[in-house]
């Protein structure tokens, strides 16, 4: 499994440059890694207009990554959701001396 990393400056066709690289790759299978959920969508309506299809290869953030990597795991546990997060977090905040800053740790 290979990685590639596209850097330079903006506007100098970066983007385009990935996309032709997952469909050269498509038979493979490639992971294409964007920022966050909305660029999943503008890149999967991107490859369609070159393409018309997708049978193959992934498109996700690296939460998605992680994810995949934890759940594939040997001895894996499952991902703790956004509200067992949260809940984790204040049970931690309210168990934790905060030196002052208690009252402003409760409306975040």
């Amino acid at each position: 499994m290979g990685l590639a990393l596209v850097v330079g400056p903006a506007k100098v066709g970066k983007i385009a440059r990935l996309l032709e690289g997952y469909l050269d790759a498509i038979e493979h299978d490639p992971v294409l890694i964007v920022p966050n959920a909305a660029d999943i969508e503008r890149v999967e309506r991107d490859l369609l207009r070159r393409t018309g299809a997708l049978l193959s290869g992934s498109i996700g953030t690296f939460d998605d990554l992680f994810r995949q990597l934890a759940v594939g795991a040997p001895g894996a546990r499952p991902v703790a959701g956004e509200s067992l997060r949260t809940l984790l977090v204040r049970r931690a905040l309210n168990r934790t001396r905060l030196n002052g800053l208690g009252r402003s740790a409760r409306f975040g």
